[in-house]
């Protein structure tokens, strides 16, 4: 049950990043999403059975898990990279992508060497108290801690420089790096302490705290990847309804500058241009038409100070 509750979460996080799926024609945290909901969903018994019979019922698809966590997780990485730190080395490293690729060639060698058999929905207990098996299982898990540990140390670095509900997302999305580091180291130690009985004392993957360890980082992550997808989104809301509001104040000024200084309109309305465009374009004939009228003015003191505090504005957009 907890298994298909993590899917859900997972899904529900991938729902709500459709509309800037739709926006920009892609969104790495919406793949992410997807990747990691149908691993989430691949750890369910009954729903491995069925795809591992699909594909040979040789318990591939726990190489099919995993292949999907790592390129899941590696999108989040990227997402979380590119809203928080653009520019920053960990966006220009020419060897980023090496983790990434490192692991999905040792968990496949380890996945084979350990010589597994038949359809189980046990894989541990029956294949990590082999070598090969247990790190086949640890390759995943220190990935895992190594794109958390990353996502913590850039949150923690760029995070002071954010404002408001941003500033509270990616605060979530630190801390739940943070305790993935932690989960990731535990669970590593859980899954060798299998192969060597000199840690079993690391071995508690039967116990309510392994469960906690794994939905701890998803309920940081998860959530705070949300709030500012919301936040975003509802600052476009009132950024549009400003400009439609702004648009509809300055268009009567523009009218009544041009027609008092006896000028023509410079170009034809643009109907289907960005509204900051057109905004602009308006208040740069109004400014040229006080200009041509010398000493005299059609603005009012406060139509002046208006169209100067809009002007600042959209600059500020421009620039930001």
């Amino acid at each position: 049950m907890m298994q298909l509750v993590t899917a859900a979460a997972l899904y529900l996080l991938a729902v709500s990043r459709i509309p800037a799926m739709l926006r920009f024609g892609k969104d790495t945290v919406f793949f992410s999403a997807m990747l990691t909901g149908t691993a989430a969903l691949l750890t369910s018994p009954a729903v491995y059975i069925f795809v591992d019979q699909l594909v040979g019922g040789r318990n591939v698809a726990k190489l099919i898990l995993h292949t999907l966590l790592v390129f899941g997780l590696w999108q989040l990485r990227i997402g979380v990279l590119h809203a928080v730190a653009t520019e920053s080395k960990w966006q220009r490293s020419k060897y980023r992508a090496l983790p990434m690729y490192l692991t999905l060639v040792l968990q496949a060698v380890f996945f084979f060497a350990a010589d597994v058999g038949t359809t189980t929905t046990n894989f541990g207990d029956s294949y990590n108290v082999r070598p090969a098996g247990a790190l086949f299982s640890a390759m995943v898990l220190s990935y895992t801690g190594f794109v958390c540990g990353e996502l913590a140390l850039v949150c923690h670095r760029f995070v002071p420089r954010m404002h408001g509900l941003f500033r509270v997302g990616f605060t979530m999305v630190g801390i739940g790096g943070a305790f993935g580091v932690l989960s990731a180291a535990f669970m590593t130690l859980d899954v060798l302490a299998n192969a060597v009985p000199d840690m079993a004392m690391w071995n508690f993957h039967s116990t309510p705290l392994y469960q906690i360890l794994q939905l701890i980082p998803i309920g940081l992550i998860g959530p705070g990847l949300c709030i500012p997808a919301w936040a975003g989104r509802a600052e476009r809301k009132r950024t549009e309804r400003w400009e439609q509001e702004t648009l509809a104040r300055v268009q009567p000024l523009q009218e009544r500058a041009l027609q008092t200084a006896g000028l023509d309109r410079a170009l034809e309305p643009d109907p289907g241009a960005p509204a900051q465009d057109r905004l602009h374009r308006l208040i740069v004939e109004i400014w040229d038409a006080d200009l041509a009228m010398g000493t005299a003015s059609a603005l009012t003191p406060e139509e002046r100070a208006y169209l100067l505090a809009v002007d600042h504005k959209l600059d500020l957009e421009r620039t930001s």
